[in-house]
């Protein structure tokens, strides 16, 4: 039997201000589905995080609603799951209904209870059993037990609820949790690392197989517990550059796994040098996220809009941090010491951003203009907030 295992789409993400569903789409239309046209896959698993936001964008939720349209026009199953950037009592609308086209989504820990039961063409049997990501106080009143407990206190509750005694199939759960042990990457948010929060690998063993999101770095931390990771790379700090999809092909004595290459619509991409080196012909241009790391002894004015002339996609900018400071470098270090502890004022900080970064020395007058300003709008605001 084989099963498309995926996760963590995050649709509707922005990195650095910029939606990402541009990218998502060129995926999806690019990857996702050429994939299952070119293997037929007997059912598609999403591991959760399907959107990035509970309230999730209207363009979307449109999109996602396009993806389970032409699945079930396909007539191949989908299981998916709900994960921690999920609205799931808003995905779980509908769920009944559209199981009648093959669609399965769960959204809340009490599905654990249910089961999805697939035969294939040489008449394996193989029933994948959901576990969503839940909320502790949820999880607590499903368990009957509203005492304290530690997250990975009732994800065992949870998975001792599973019924696992059928000896003649294959059993697979479909999971979001953070592994014990496991790998993170920053573009991960609202992932709980240490203590009671994190699974251990061998509450897995009873199962068959276990196909989990929540993390965005393909990994396996067992021998039959696997992350897909993110089908896109959501930050410049994300080491692993090949993300995926993953075939599983199960038998009745084996379980094999084939990565499937996902091209993105655009790289994200690291470039450091001088910034007249990176504007140089040695330096080809490029449609792909750069963030663009300057080794320029002195900071460099408005670099972002010249350097968005050749790569109009740039996203970020920063100065390394092995330059050597020369006396204005070491203000400026300075100055950002003391914004971080806001020892400094609002007439400071003006002065500072017109010698360091316009090259102007400001005048009395141009000091006295901005405390006129700010006395100016902090007068207002206080209106605004009179009664």
């Amino acid at each position: 039997m084989k099963l498309l295992f995926t996760s963590d789409w995050h649709l509707g993400k922005y990195i650095y201000s910029r939606s990402m569903l541009e990218d998502q789409q060129w995926f999806i239309d690019n990857c996702f589905f050429p994939a299952i046209e070119e293997y037929s896959p007997d059912c598609i698993v999403i591991a959760g995080d399907i959107f990035d936001r509970a309230i999730a964008p209207t363009a979307a939720l449109a999109l996602f609603d396009d993806v389970l349209t032409r699945i079930a026009r396909m007539g191949i199953p989908l299981v998916a799951i709900t994960g921690n950037h999920d609205g799931a009592e808003r995905m779980a609308l509908g769920t009944r209904i559209m199981r009648a086209s093959g669609i399965h989504i769960f959204t809340e820990v009490g599905d654990c209870l249910d089961k999805v039961e697939l035969t294939d063409a040489d008449g394996l049997r193989v029933i994948l059993h959901p576990l969503p990501y839940f909320d502790p106080s949820v999880a607590r009143a499903f368990a009957g037990d509203e005492e304290t407990r530690g997250y990975a206190e009732l994800y065992a509750h949870a998975l001792s609820r599973i019924d696992l005694s059928d000896g003649g199939t294959r059993h697979v759960l479909i999971s979001h949790c953070t592994v014990l042990g496991s790998l993170f990457s920053d573009s991960e948010s609202g992932v709980m690392v240490g203590g009671s929060s994190e699974i251990p690998a061998e509450y897995f063993a009873p199962y068959d197989l276990v196909l989990l999101g929540h993390l965005h770095s393909h990994q396996k931390p067992a021998d039959n517990v696997i992350y897909s990771g993110s089908p896109l790379r959501y930050s410049f700090s994300t080491t692993e550059r090949d993300k995926r999809l993953i075939m599983v092909d199960i038998t009745s004595d084996n379980i094999e796994f084939t990565p499937l290459p996902v091209r993105p619509l655009r790289e994200l991409r690291v470039i450091q040098g001088s910034f007249d080196w990176l504007l140089s012909d040695a330096v080809a241009p490029s449609e792909d996220y750069i963030h663009a790391e300057l080794t320029d002894g002195q900071y460099i004015y408005e670099p972002m809009m010249r350097l968005r002339e050749k790569f109009p996609n740039i996203l970020g900018i920063r100065y390394s941090e092995n330059v050597a400071l020369g006396e204005d470098q070491g203000d400026r270090a300075m100055l950002r010491s003391r914004l971080r502890t806001r020892s400094i004022g609002d007439r400071e900080i003006f002065d500072a951003f017109l010698r360091q970064m316009c090259g102007i020395e400001p005048t009395d007058d141009d000091l006295d203009r901005f405390d006129s300003l700010i006395s100016e709008v902090t007068s207002q605001e206080v209106n605004d907030c009179a009664p």
